[in-house]
């Protein structure tokens, strides 16, 4: 006849190492929660960070089309400001920075100066938008024309974000387009 044992349960050093294990898996779960959530802040903020990149590049444009729309301003140099300094090119601090407002009765206005920071689900974004005239645009694209002021405008809009208290920032995104004046047939 055999003898049967009692069954007595775990022993301590089965408990320790059970714990051991389940401690390893809830620590790298938890890991991971947090990378993804960190990872999902991140991809909310450059999205909307692009966002408000793209916002004054299609106010710009609306000025742009409606220039020959309105009367108002029939020529497209006495709506665009803009840089023609070489070193601004390169987007340098000596470039000016310019802002676009809404004006009384409708429509967008170019005004130069920073705008002010904005705020979106409690992070702060600073947006910086450069207009420029590219250098031998006219030549290269075979116009015929020499005049670059007359024909285009290079957008250039930095939007940063997470920035310390010497203004640092350590996130940015950039969006940049070219504005040909429609009305040369280019």
């Amino acid at each position: 006849m055999a003898v049967q044992r009692a069954q007595r349960g775990f022993g301590l050093l089965e408990v320790i190492l059970a714990s051991g294990v389940l401690a390893m898996v809830v620590g790298a779960a938890v890991g991971l929660v947090r990378s993804s959530l960190r990872r999902t802040t991140i991809g909310l903020e450059r999205s909307v960070a692009m966002n408000l990149a793209q916002e004054p590049i299609e106010q710009l444009r609306s000025i742009r089309d409606s220039v020959y729309i309105d009367g108002i301003n029939n020529t497209w140099a006495d709506s665009w400001p803009s840089s023609t300094q070489t070193d601004c090119q390169q987007l340098t601090t000596q470039c000016p920075v310019f802002r676009v407002t809404s004006k009384s009765g409708g429509g967008w206005q170019v005004q130069p100066g920073a705008e002010p920071p904005i705020g979106v689900n409690g992070q702060e974004f600073h947006r910086e938008v450069y207009i420029t005239t590219p250098k031998d645009y006219a030549l290269n694209a075979g116009t015929g024309s020499t005049n670059d002021a007359e024909l285009v405008r290079k957008l250039h809009v930095i939007v940063r974000w997470e920035c310390d208290s010497q203004g640092v920032c350590v996130q940015a995104v950039e969006s940049a387009t070219y504005l040909t004046n429609w009305r040369t047939g280019i």
